[in-house]
C-alpha cells in the first residue's frame, strides 16, 4: 500500500524538491520525466508510487522519514514559503541552525540605498549547517546574493533556533564546509561554539578537535582516561 499523498504534502515535497537541485535535476537522477513529476506534484496521477518512493529516496526522505546516515547537502538562491515548510519533513520537531559566513578580514565601506555610510566584511560565501541532533543538512547559499546584505533567516518559528558566525576565508580553508561527513560536520559546528571553560571537559575536547581528530576517534581516547 503506498503513502498517503494530499496536496499539502506534495507541496512540501515541492519545496524539498527545490532544495535538492529543482525538478529537472530530481527527475534526470531518477529516470522521470520533468512534465510528469511537476503533474504529480500538482495533485494528478502521473507518476507511479514505486517512481515517487525513488524520488523521496533521492531526496532524503525514503518511507518520509528524513534520512540520518549521511549529511544532506542543499544549494539555494533564496529561501521561499516551500522551500521554508519542506525543511519541517527532514526536522519536524525543529532544528538549530547555525549561519557560516565566509568572509575577507578586511573592514570595507558601503553607502547603503537609505543612506549613510556602513562598515562591512564582503561576504565570499555563505552556508547554514542544519541539525536536531540526529538529521544533518548543510545549506549552500549560491552566488548571485549581494555580498554586503546581511544573513539570511531560515524560518521565523518557535522550534528554530539560529546563530550567526563570520569566518574569515582563510580559517574557512581548514573546514569541508560545502559537502561534509557527518564526522566533518559535528567537528565544525563543535570548533564553532564559544570557547569552553580552562580545564572543563569541553575544553579537552576542543583542544583534540583542533589537532584534526574526528568524533569517533576523539571519543575513543577520551574513553582510555
Amino acid at each position: 500500500m503506498g503513502l498517503i499523498m494530499d496536496q499539502g504534502l506534495r507541496d512540501k515535497l515541492s519545496g524539498a524538491i527545490k532544495l535538492n537541485g529543482g525538478i529537472r535535476s530530481v527527475a534526470k537522477r531518477t529516470g522521470l520525466n520533468a512534465s510528469n513529476l511537476s503533474s504529480w506534484l500538482k495533485g494528478r496521477p502521473t507518476v507511479s508510487q514505486e517512481k515517487i518512493d525513488g524520488v523521496l529516496k533521492e531526496i532524503g526522505l525514503p518511507d518520509l522519514k528524513p534520512a540520518e546516515d549521511y549529511v544532506h547537502v542543499w544549494r539555494i538562491y533564496q529561501m521561499s514559503p516551500e522551500t521554508d515548510d519542506a525543511l519541517f519533513l527532514y526536522f519536524p520537531d525543529g532544528f538549530k541552525a547555525t549561519h557560516i559566513r565566509v568572509v575577507e578580514p578586511e573592514l570595507r565601506e558601503f553607502v547603503p540605498p537609505w543612506g549613510g555610510n556602513e562598515l562591512f566584511r564582503e561576504r565570499v560565501a555563505e552556508f547554514a549547517f542544519i541539525t536536531d541532533g540526529n538529521v544533518r543538512a548543510s545549506l549552500v547559499v549560491e552566488k548571485g546574493w549581494d555580498s554586503f546584505m546581511p544573513p539570511f533567516q531560515l524560518a521565523t518559528d518557535p522550534r528554530v533556533s539560529e546563530r550567526f558566525k563570520d569566518v574569515f576565508i582563510d580559517d574557512a580553508a581548514s573546514f569541508n564546509i560545502t559537502n561534509p561527513s557527518i564526522n566533518e560536520f559535528d567537528r565544525i559546528l563543535y570548533k564553532l561554539e564559544a570557547p569552553a571553560k580552562s580545564g572543563s571537559l569541553e575544553e579537552v575536547l576542543h583542544t583534540i578537535f583542533q589537532e584534526g581528530i574526528f568524533y569517533d576517534e576523539a571519543v575513543r581516547r577520551l574513553k582510555k582516561k
